[in-house]
């Protein structure tokens, strides 16, 4: 048996538009036939008296039908309204999310680029030193070009490419363990339980060596006494 599957907040209210959208086209509906009706009987009738009733009849069923399809057209605008609101904020966030992205990574590369050349010379440590370098790095990320390649391949592999492109060796193992090497939020999490980890399980292993050794007293052999 298949469970059902479960409500959302957002169901009631879809539910309740349709519901209304759909009483509204049958009101209108059975305003039509009621209009013909009126009609119909006015046009038929002979009486002066008759057919005045019956126009001031149609003249009110006209305006209630007038007045369901303005308020089915004023609903089903209201509904394109919000899935257009909704669609536009959710192009925002997932934009706004993935530039923020791209510009965390950016410095990330930035980083690693960096940390590298420091790495192959350590004696060049002021800024004019790598001057060059910094221009070139920040006119190859700043490129619109190499945002695709942000959003899509690790830090490791991109640093490696730039480092190779700049002429500055480049260990990945050697920096594996930088935060400049992870590659999201999640991943920085993760590696920041794992250490979490190890240092409880280090903690475990190195316990107060008096808890562990054994009492002298009880390995000791046991006093000889004299026989009663």
């Amino acid at each position: 048996m298949t469970a059902p599957a479960p409500s959302t907040p957002d169901a009631p209210a879809e539910s309740m538009a349709d519901r209304h959208l759909a009483m509204l086209r049958r009101l209108q509906e059975m305003g039509m036939a009621l209009a013909e009706a009126v009609h119909k009987s006015g046009v038929e009738a002979e009486e002066p008296e008759v057919k005045a009733q019956a126009a001031l009849a149609f003249s009110r069923v006209a305006r209630t039908v007038r007045d369901a399809m303005a308020l089915e057209a004023a609903l089903a605008g209201a509904a394109r309204d919000d899935a257009r609101k909704v669609a536009t904020s959710d192009w925002i966030g997932g934009t706004m999310r993935r530039t923020a992205r791209c510009a965390r990574r950016r410095r990330k590369v930035h980083t690693g680029v960096m940390h590298a050349a420091l790495f192959a010379d350590p004696t060049k440590t002021e800024r004019h030193h790598h001057q060059k370098l910094l221009d070139q790095l920040r006119e190859t990320l700043k490129n619109d070009e190499f945002e695709p390649v942000l959003d899509s391949r690790p830090i490791g592999d991109i640093v490696a490419v730039l480092c190779k492109r700049f002429g500055i060796p480049f260990d990945r193992e050697l920096f594996a363990g930088q935060d400049w090497m992870i590659d999201d939020e999640e991943s920085a999490f993760d590696a920041e339980l794992r250490a979490l980890a190890e240092e409880d399980d280090a903690e475990d292993d190195a316990a107060d060596p008096e808890d562990d050794a054994a009492d002298p007293e009880d390995d000791a052999a046991p006093e000889a006494r004299p026989p009663p």
